[in-house]
């Protein structure tokens, strides 16, 4: 999946749920210009499996363990992409460096519109095929 030049994200062959590959394409993308910057011919960044517990699944988590690998690995600037204990009801705040959180853009919420109206829904164990998306297409 391409996001934005020779950045490019390989994804498993099994696939990621729409809200996980947002995610993860978002963090890559805010971290696109510095990375072609390190990598002028390019980088292709491989997902081999994205596992979590489903008992505390939020897909931003993915966001977050891709921003820390990145900086790791390309030494990397911190953007202020965070995570905080807050309590309450939504008990953890999320910040994004100032960036737009993809699943509350626009252009998220018109490729859910075509897609029929119906928001992201989460994994389940059972593996809803609908709500994983193949690999092998390359889909915006």
């Amino acid at each position: 999946m391409g996001i934005h030049r020779g950045v490019r994200l390989l994804l498993p062959r099994t696939g990621l749920h729409r809200e996980d590959l947002a995610w993860l394409s978002f963090v890559v993308a805010l971290r696109a210009e510095e990375l072609c910057a390190r990598c002028p011919k390019g980088v292709h960044l491989e997902i081999v499996s994205l596992d979590f517990p489903l008992t505390d699944y939020r897909p931003e988590v993915a966001a977050l363990a891709m921003d820390g690998w990145l900086r790791a690995e390309f030494d990397l600037p911190d953007i202020g992409v965070t995570c905080s204990y807050t309590g309450g009801a939504d008990p953890y705040a999320f910040e994004w460096g100032g960036a737009e959180p993809p699943l509350r853009s626009p252009r998220f919420q018109a490729v859910v519109a075509c897609r029929g109206g119906q928001g992201p829904t989460r994994r389940h164990r059972s593996g809803d095929t609908d709500a994983l998306i193949d690999p092998r297409e390359d889909r915006p």
